[in-house]
Formats: structure tokens, sequence, C-alpha cells
């Protein structure tokens, strides 16, 4: 498996998980965070972001679809997953390459 389709997987199993938090939290199960599993920092630093150079921007791209596949009614869950993982990838590649062109990185 390439480190591409292990990060479209691992934002795939990130949406999952943040929707059964969501449910759960709806019913009055509010993990408060303990059960966050920061796959962020793992997909980072598959990315080689280092913690530290982690900008605001690859964050708040990373939960806009993780938040958006949120938004995918169960009937459809499987096929729009994927396709939001790899929206998502794509445009934090896109961000990496450009922060490296910067001298960010």
């Amino acid at each position: 498996m390439e480190i591409k389709d292990l990060i479209i997987q691992l934002i795939c199993q990130d949406i999952k998980h943040n929707r059964l938090t969501k449910s759960l939290s709806r019913l009055g199960l509010d993990d408060g965070g303990l059960y966050d599993l920061d796959i962020l920092t793992i997909i980072s630093q598959l990315m080689g972001v280092q913690d530290d150079k982690l900008s605001d921007t690859f964050s708040d791209i990373y939960f806009h679809f993780i938040n958006e596949g949120g938004q995918v009614t169960t009937f459809e869950l499987e096929g729009k997953i994927s396709l939001i993982a790899t929206q998502c990838y794509e445009m934090l590649k896109a961000l990496v390459e450009i922060e490296i062109l910067l001298g960010r990185i």
C-alpha cells in the first residue's frame, strides 16, 4: 500500500469515528474529547510535516473535510466518504507543496 492510499484510509476511518462520537454525543454520551484518535498528527507526519510546523490552515482543511463527512447520509456512506477523504488528501498535499515552496516546512 502506498502512503497516499494509507493516508486516505486513515482519513476515512477518522470520518467514521467522528460520525460515531458525534452521534453518541447527541444521545447524551459525550466523551469530552477523551477518545480523540489524533489521526491528524499521524497524517501530517506521513506527509512530512513535523508537529511544530503544522499550520492552522492544514488543520482547518482537515477538519473541514472531517465535518463534511459527518453530513453524509448513511445510505451513501462508503462511496462518499472515500471521495471526501481523497479530496481532503489532495488539498492537504497541495498545501504541503505550497508551504515547501515558501520555505515554511
